[in-house]
């Protein structure tokens, strides 16, 4: 029963080693794969990072000229109506689109986000495997389009206020509404900035992982044959003190030099008072 056991042991543990080796290349396609799918799925947030932020930063500057040029027509605005008229048009025709843009990319890449953070989550399982995560903060920068709207319909009416209300107090309120409004802007830029910083950083720690990752496995690989070839050295010893047993119904003998092959004492103790060999 022993020599069964050791000699399935060791066809088990050969096929180990075989199989160790075997599936190293199918694993390393298919973890290498997952890794780069990842990464494209990073490269269309970063995309639509990059995309948002170019649209935030032309509506801070329109906002920053609208109000510059409140401040300085001032006087003039008093006494036309056509200036009011600008304003409106450039908030109306030109922020609004901005803002619709920027919203409808936000949204998408939001999305994109839960679906890659699952994933980095994953990754992330895998031993001495650490790849940054995304943070909930783009989230902040969503609201912040959402408040920014509102405060793109408030400065409408307060322009339109102004249209039916006395000029004097037309300057002011606006201007206020406008840094408002800027204020805001600037702080979804820097969120959003920030956001684009995690998702380089996740696209390097994943780019250095599918580096890596073929020689962790290669020493993975290696790791587990040392095992199996222990195993098998292992049952082979016992084995062959299965095989002494049989010929000699001693345990523990020690081996011994054989003279004559067709002999039936294979094994002999080198002490006569030490049958066994201990």
């Amino acid at each position: 029963m022993v020599i069964v056991l050791c000699i399935l042991g060791i066809l088990v543990a050969a096929f180990g080693v075989v199989a160790a080796w075997r599936i190293n290349t199918s694993l390393t396609e298919s973890l290498t794969q997952l890794l780069t799918s990842i990464d494209g799925i990073l490269v269309v947030v970063e995309t639509g990072l990059e995309s948002f932020n170019a649209g935030i930063s032309d509506m801070v500057d329109l906002v920053q000229s609208v109000e510059e040029t409140i401040v300085e027509t001032g006087e003039t605005i008093k006494e036309t109506n056509m200036m009011l008229l600008a304003i409106d048009a450039s908030i109306g025709d030109k922020l609004f689109p901005l803002l619709e843009k920027a919203s409808a990319t936000i949204e998408k890449v939001v999305d994109s986000v839960v679906a890659v953070n699952e994933a980095l989550e994953a990754i992330n399982a895998i031993p001495f495997v650490t790849v940054p995560t995304l943070t909930a903060d783009l989230e902040a920068a969503e609201s912040g389009i959402i408040e920014i709207q509102k405060e793109i319909e408030e400065t409408q009416n307060t322009i339109q206020t102004a249209k039916e209300e006395a000029v004097e107090s037309m300057v002011k309120p606006i201007s206020n509404r406008l840094m408002e409004m800027d204020d805001n802007l600037q702080g979804v830029l820097g969120v959003s900035t920030d956001y684009e910083s995690q998702v380089v950083a996740s696209r390097d720690a994943i780019a250095e992982v599918i580096q890596k990752l073929p020689g962790w496995i290669d020493l993975a690989s290696v790791l587990l044959t040392l095992i199996f070839v222990w195993l098998v050295l292992a049952q082979g010893s016992l084995l062959l003190l299965a095989y002494a047993y049989i010929h000699t119904g001693e345990l523990g003998v020690r081996l011994g030099k054989v003279e004559n092959p067709g002999d039936e004492t294979i094994l002999e103790s080198e002490n006569e008072d030490d049958p066994i060999g201990v």
